[in-house]
């Protein structure tokens, strides 16, 4: 595993980028930068994760929990990874050269992007 970027001249050369999503407007603007920088980068690998939360929150905003788990089943899931799909796909569009991977997973944010990147092994991670 090669954990550094090599420099090709004045290209960095990162083949596959772990980007961790929230499903909100700043993800767009974050996506729009990935898109035109994915040449200078060298992207060929984009893997996509949303991870969603074990516990319903009351309040988005406020870390206060109702302890209720959040019920996710598969069909919930698909939904889920379906929006993130075509939310990607909105600014950051599929081509020939280009690998798109979209999961989502239940859990802790951080927790998920850290066991993926174990996982998938990316040259850049976004968060």
């Amino acid at each position: 595993m090669e954990a550094m970027p090599t420099a090709r001249g004045n290209k960095l050369d990162y083949k596959h980028t772990l980007i961790g999503m929230e499903l909100a407007e700043p993800d767009l603007r974050m996506m729009g930068l990935l898109e035109s920088l994915s040449g200078a980068f060298g992207i060929k690998r984009f893997t996509f994760l949303h991870a969603m939360p074990r516990l319903e929150t009351t309040d988005p905003f406020a870390m206060v929990f109702t302890q209720a788990p959040l019920e996710l089943n598969e069909e919930k899931m698909s939904e889920v990874a379906m929006v993130l799909r075509n939310n990607v796909e909105k600014v950051i569009k599929p081509r020939d050269n280009r690998q798109m991977e979209f999961y989502v997973a239940q859990g802790n944010a951080l927790e998920e992007i850290v066991k993926l990147s174990e996982e998938t092994y990316p040259d850049l991670v976004v968060i």
